[in-house]
């Protein structure tokens, strides 16, 4: 299915939705495939990924010929799933989802410099020995790019480069990166691999909240784009297809909405002590999952 930009002009006659844009966005977008690649290890940068199985699509799709693979993902503004399994299989297959999604954003309703307060939920599970998974968001000045495999914007971009220049696709600036390994890989990363690991905010099974804080100037536009990875090789389930749920508030604590129409509550908080983490900007990205020398 050949993707289309939109564009889309929100007109808000209520004043407590106090973002709103006129600007190219793109609509909610999933990848999703089977895969064998060259390397047994989630952290090789070396890895060449060879899908054998690949749907792209808008809102959702879903692959599962292969016996023993299925992945599948949904998209929408705001709120993406990603759910990959792998049964009995060598440890260089496995199955991969990606769900991304992005939108512009002025914050009218005041003068000078402001604070949007951002929160992401994502919940989820990891199991067997070769589940892991991936969340980031993006912010640009100009707007974030689908784009294409090799050919830049958000499908374009390599997981694995950002450890050596900080930044997003259409060289945004990462403000949330966290990364999930089940524990049946924990247990056996090498002492390198886990300082890797320590360095960014944890995904654990469970329920999630990541929160940044995102400088703006009113009426001037902006853009935040998502991303939800989830990935198993071998043996393993990574089901995150019920998140992540984004949300914004202005500094007066008020709702925002994008030039998509749709309005951004806060993520609603389902605390798990151990997986809720303070995450602002200057992000370090030393750490990548897939997605990478990617070969048709």
């Amino acid at each position: 299915m050949k993707h289309t930009k939109s564009l889309i002009a929100v007109s808000l006659l209520l004043n407590f939705n106090l973002a709103i844009a006129q600007a190219d966005v793109w609509t909610p977008f999933t990848v999703v495939e089977v895969t064998t690649d060259e390397s047994l290890s989630p952290f090789d940068p070396s890895i060449v990924i060879l899908p054998y199985e690949r749907q792209v699509d808008s809102q959702f799709a879903q692959v599962g010929s292969n016996p023993g693979l299925f992945a599948k993902g949904r998209a929408l503004f705001g709120e993406t799933g990603s759910y990959a399994i792998a049964t009995g299989q060598p440890s260089n297959v496995g199955a991969f989802a990606e769900t991304s999604w992005s939108d512009a954003f002025t914050i009218l309703g005041g003068t000078g410099n402001g604070i949007l307060s951002v929160s992401v939920r994502v919940d989820g599970v990891l199991t067997g020995g070769g589940s892991v998974s991936s969340y980031r968001l993006f912010v640009s000045d100009t707007p974030i790019t689908l784009g294409a495999e090799g050919l830049g914007g958000i499908l374009g971009y390599d997981d694995n480069d950002n450890h050596l220049t900080n930044r997003g696709p259409d060289d945004s600036d990462i403000v949330i990166q966290a990364y999930g390994v089940s524990p049946d890989i924990l247990a056996h990363l090498s002492q390198e691999e886990l300082e890797i690991l320590n360095q960014s905010p944890i995904i654990h099974s469970g329920s999630n909240l990541f929160t940044a804080e995102i400088p703006f100037t009113y009426g001037v536009t902006f853009y935040i784009a998502s991303k939800l990875n989830a990935e198993v090789m071998g043996d393993g389930a990574a089901d995150f297809f019920n998140s992540s749920h984004f949300g914004a508030t202005t500094p007066d604590g008020l709702a925002v909405a994008g030039a998509s129409g749709t309005v951004y509550q806060q993520a609603a908080v389902v605390p798990v002590p151990s997986a809720i983490w303070l995450f602002g900007s200057g992000v370090l990205g030393l750490m990548g999952f897939k997605r990478r020398n990617f070969v048709r």
